[in-house]
């Protein structure tokens, strides 16, 4: 019998993972557990076992070195892509830019920090090719939380242990540090499109890579030297929800026309001050669009400031933070480059992929479309891409340019579309092991 254990990194991928029902499913052989609906007590103790998961994934000393793995890889990387030099100038820098001589002072501030200092020891060591295993070494030297999390798993009766995860979280550390059993088949389930690009993953510690798209094991293949035949391609919840829920002519039928939507990315303030200049934009002209919503990124919904949300709505502009979202109900769309690029395409709704090169954005969206998961996307003509904010504004006036591009066989090989259920595929990918 294969004993399947589900672990989810962090907040939205523990939610993923969580949501996953294989009740009434043709599992045969296969019994599944989640780790973070596991209360059972741990050994003779009655600390129950998703409690003891949830401290150790909020220990800010595991994630911290999380980081500085990143910068080493980014090191090791880098004359391979441009993702990983622009990647490295975010991690060093992280939300820091020079904008004017005050945010010039910030930085120099913040760059002679110890933590800055560390991130570049780390990419240096990377960058001279210094055996990765060594570097790990020294990061985990003395590192208590390790040794408690290889004694934790030993209590899980498994045989079959799958992470979903963004190569970027604690748990993700934790397990590519601990002692490998043998005789248990470690599992990643990629959780975004563009994690391998952004987090520069995966390890060899696990035994099976399930990805988003051939693209992805195409990405993994040339960044790394995991072998083709241990990557599959599982596709992504978010296809399936997409293909289940939009046809390609949903605009057509949409009673929404005058409504326009803003997707956003992590740059919660920077969205915001946008967001305001577009609604004031809104109302002082006669474009089409009569009111305009905003939807934050998954991950950034939770912290999204709060002064920012209140002087949005404040100003008229919806904030929907709601889970059952529906694109049909807008007749534009102004979408930041995320993920969410890819349903909005299968919608058919006349879109605009928004990358400004403003400075002030934490990750400079202008760049983002040059990593290498946007490579093939950019080769359908299957959005309008704006890059000014004049620009922008200009388009509401007669509403967002209609393309009339239909996915074809070169987006399935992006977004790929599947019969079954996202649980049924994961079941027999488990069946063939």
């Amino acid at each position: 019998m294969k004993k399947v254990f589900l672990m989810g990194g962090s907040g939205p991928m523990i939610d993923r993972i969580s949501r996953l029902n294989f009740d009434n499913k043709n599992c045969g052989t296969i019994k599944f557990q989640n780790a973070h609906n596991l209360s059972m007590p741990i050994n003779s103790s009655n600390f129950p076992f998703n409690r003891a998961l949830e401290e150790l994934m909020h220990s800010r000393k595991i994630m911290n070195r999380a980081m500085l793995l990143i910068s080493f890889k980014m090191g090791r990387n880098f004359f391979k892509s441009y993702t990983f030099k622009n990647r490295f100038l975010v991690q060093i820098f992280s939300q820091y830019r020079v904008v004017d001589p005050s945010s010039f002072k910030t930085v120099l501030k913040f760059f002679f920090r110890i933590h800055t200092l560390l991130h570049l020891i780390a990419f240096i060591l990377g960058f001279f090719k210094i055996p990765e295993r060594y570097f790990k070494i020294i990061l985990n030297f003395h590192v208590k939380e390790i040794k408690v999390f290889n004694e934790l798993m030993k209590t899980i009766d498994a045989n079959f242990i799958i992470l979903l995860d963004n190569g970027n979280s604690v748990l993700y550390y934790l397990m590519t540090s601990m002692e490998k059993n043998e005789d248990v088949v470690y599992t990643l389930i990629i959780y975004s499109w563009d994690n391998p690009s952004t987090k520069c993953f995966v390890s060899n510690f696990f035994d099976l890579v399930w990805t988003w798209n051939q693209d992805q094991i195409n990405e993994i293949k040339y960044f790394s030297d995991i072998p083709i035949n241990k990557m599959f391609v599982l596709g992504s919840q978010l296809a399936d929800s997409s293909y289940n829920k939009y046809t390609y002519n949903v605009y057509r039928s949409s009673n929404f026309h005058n409504r326009l939507l803003f997707i956003g990315m992590f740059n919660k303030s920077d969205e915001a001050k946008t967001l305001l200049k577009i609604k004031d934009y809104l109302d002082r002209s006669n474009s089409r669009y009569t009111s305009v919503t905003y939807r934050p990124h998954p991950q950034a919904r939770s912290s999204l400031k709060k002064i920012s949300s209140f002087k949005l709505i404040e100003s008229g502009i919806d904030v929907d933070f709601s889970e059952n979202f529906d694109l049909s109900e807008f007749g534009g769309i102004i979408c930041l480059p995320t993920s969410m690029i890819l349903q909005v395409i299968v919608s058919g709704i006349p879109t605009i992929l928004f990358t400004p090169k403003e400075k002030a954005y934490r990750i400079n969206p202008n760049t983002l479309i040059k990593w290498y998961h946007y490579k093939n996307l950019k080769t359908l003509n299957c959005y309008t891409n704006c890059s000014k904010l004049e620009k922008l504004l200009s388009y509401l006036d007669n509403g967002i340019p209609e393309l009339n591009y239909k996915p074809d066989e070169h987006f399935a090989r992006i977004f790929p579309k599947f019969e079954s259920s996202y649980e049924d595929r994961i079941i027999e990918l488990i069946k063939q092991v």
